[in-house]
Protein backbone atom coordinates (compact mmCIF):
# COMPACT_ATOMS: atom_id res chain seq x y z
CA UNK A 1 0.00 0.00 0.00
CA UNK A 2 1.68 3.89 -0.93
CA UNK A 3 2.52 5.61 1.82
CA UNK A 4 -0.23 7.88 0.93
CA UNK A 5 -2.97 5.25 1.59
CA UNK A 6 -1.76 4.74 4.75
CA UNK A 7 -1.54 8.16 5.45
CA UNK A 8 -4.92 8.73 4.50
CA UNK A 9 -6.24 5.73 6.28
CA UNK A 10 -4.89 6.28 9.74
CA UNK A 11 -6.03 10.14 10.03
CA UNK A 12 -10.15 9.22 8.25
CA UNK A 13 -9.85 6.05 10.78
CA UNK A 14 -9.24 8.97 13.66
CA UNK A 15 -11.93 11.00 12.59
CA UNK A 16 -9.93 14.06 10.74
CA UNK A 17 -10.69 15.61 7.09
CA UNK A 18 -8.67 14.31 5.05
CA UNK A 19 -8.22 16.13 1.37
CA UNK A 20 -7.93 13.46 -1.50
CA UNK A 21 -5.56 15.26 -3.79
CA UNK A 22 -5.57 11.82 -5.84
CA UNK A 23 -7.67 12.78 -9.16
CA UNK A 24 -4.88 15.56 -9.31
CA UNK A 25 -1.96 13.04 -9.06
CA UNK A 26 -4.30 10.47 -11.84
CA UNK A 27 -3.86 13.45 -13.67
CA UNK A 28 -0.60 13.65 -13.60
CA UNK A 29 -0.06 16.63 -11.37
CA UNK A 30 3.08 16.77 -9.26
CA UNK A 31 1.64 18.09 -5.82
CA UNK A 32 3.58 18.36 -2.83
CA UNK A 33 2.34 17.59 -0.14
CA UNK A 34 1.05 14.15 -1.34
CA UNK A 35 -1.41 14.67 1.47
CA UNK A 36 -3.30 16.79 4.07
CA UNK A 37 -5.56 15.91 6.90
CA UNK A 38 -7.35 18.99 9.43
CA UNK A 39 -9.06 18.10 12.83
CA UNK A 40 -11.01 20.46 14.82
CA UNK A 41 -11.15 20.64 18.34
CA UNK A 42 -13.04 23.37 20.25
CA UNK A 43 -9.16 24.86 21.47
CA UNK A 44 -7.04 24.21 18.56
CA UNK A 45 -6.78 23.56 14.90
CA UNK A 46 -4.46 20.80 13.98
CA UNK A 47 -3.16 19.75 10.58
CA UNK A 48 -1.02 17.40 9.31
CA UNK A 49 0.98 17.23 5.76
CA UNK A 50 2.52 14.48 3.80
CA UNK A 51 5.61 15.94 2.13
CA UNK A 52 7.04 13.92 -1.22
CA UNK A 53 10.07 13.33 0.61
CA UNK A 54 8.31 11.29 3.34
CA UNK A 55 8.08 14.06 6.10
CA UNK A 56 5.31 15.08 8.10
CA UNK A 57 4.63 18.15 9.24
CA UNK A 58 2.45 19.01 11.99
CA UNK A 59 0.90 23.06 12.60
CA UNK A 60 -0.95 23.36 15.94
CA UNK A 61 -3.38 26.41 16.05
CA UNK A 62 -4.35 27.42 18.92
CA UNK A 63 -7.58 29.43 18.69
CA UNK A 64 -7.89 31.89 21.48
CA UNK A 65 -4.08 33.24 20.95
CA UNK A 66 -3.72 32.54 17.30
CA UNK A 67 -0.95 31.25 17.74
CA UNK A 68 0.66 28.31 15.61
CA UNK A 69 3.26 25.75 16.46
CA UNK A 70 4.46 24.49 13.14
CA UNK A 71 6.85 20.78 13.63
CA UNK A 72 8.66 18.45 10.78
CA UNK A 73 9.11 15.32 11.66
CA UNK A 74 11.55 13.15 9.34
CA UNK A 75 10.20 9.50 10.30
CA UNK A 76 12.60 6.73 10.76
CA UNK A 77 12.00 3.91 8.87
CA UNK A 78 8.44 2.40 8.51
CA UNK A 79 7.38 4.77 11.72
CA UNK A 80 5.39 7.13 9.50
CA UNK A 81 2.20 5.23 11.03
CA UNK A 82 3.58 5.38 14.32
CA UNK A 83 3.86 8.98 14.44
CA UNK A 84 0.59 9.28 12.84
CA UNK A 85 -1.21 7.09 15.83
CA UNK A 86 0.65 8.66 18.31
CA UNK A 87 -0.13 12.53 17.06
CA UNK A 88 -4.29 10.41 16.78
CA UNK A 89 -3.63 9.23 20.22
CA UNK A 90 -2.97 12.74 21.54
CA UNK A 91 -5.42 14.76 19.10
CA UNK A 92 -7.91 15.98 21.68
CA UNK A 93 -5.37 17.14 23.94
CA UNK A 94 -2.89 18.62 22.35
CA UNK A 95 -2.35 22.66 22.50
CA UNK A 96 0.50 24.98 21.89
CA UNK A 97 1.51 24.94 25.59
CA UNK A 98 1.60 21.03 25.94
CA UNK A 99 2.98 20.02 22.36
CA UNK A 100 6.30 19.16 23.46
CA UNK A 101 5.28 15.68 25.45
CA UNK A 102 4.50 15.09 22.04
CA UNK A 103 7.50 15.50 21.02
CA UNK A 104 9.20 13.65 23.65
CA UNK A 105 7.14 10.66 22.87
CA UNK A 106 7.98 10.53 19.17
CA UNK A 107 11.55 11.33 19.40
CA UNK A 108 12.44 7.77 19.17
CA UNK A 109 10.43 7.25 16.00
CA UNK A 110 11.48 9.95 14.13
CA UNK A 111 14.82 10.43 12.71
CA UNK A 112 14.81 14.36 13.13
CA UNK A 113 11.99 16.91 14.58
CA UNK A 114 12.22 20.99 13.39
CA UNK A 115 10.40 23.51 15.13
CA UNK A 116 9.96 26.04 12.45
CA UNK A 117 9.39 29.37 13.11
CA UNK A 118 7.34 31.96 11.44
CA UNK A 119 9.31 32.89 8.37
CA UNK A 120 10.18 28.92 7.60
CA UNK A 121 13.26 28.74 9.30
CA UNK A 122 13.81 24.92 10.60
CA UNK A 123 15.33 24.96 13.88
CA UNK A 124 16.71 21.29 14.71
CA UNK A 125 15.67 20.10 18.32
CA UNK A 126 18.21 17.73 20.44
CA UNK A 127 17.50 16.10 23.04
CA UNK A 128 19.49 15.47 26.00
CA UNK A 129 19.80 11.73 26.89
Amino acid sequence: MPLIDDFNNALRRAGWQVEDFSALRNAGVALDPLGMARYETRNVVLEVQLSSNGELKLFILEKAQDRMIRLVFAPGEGNMCRILYAVVEEQDKLAADNFPLLIHKLRYLADSIFFVDHEGQRFHLEFEP
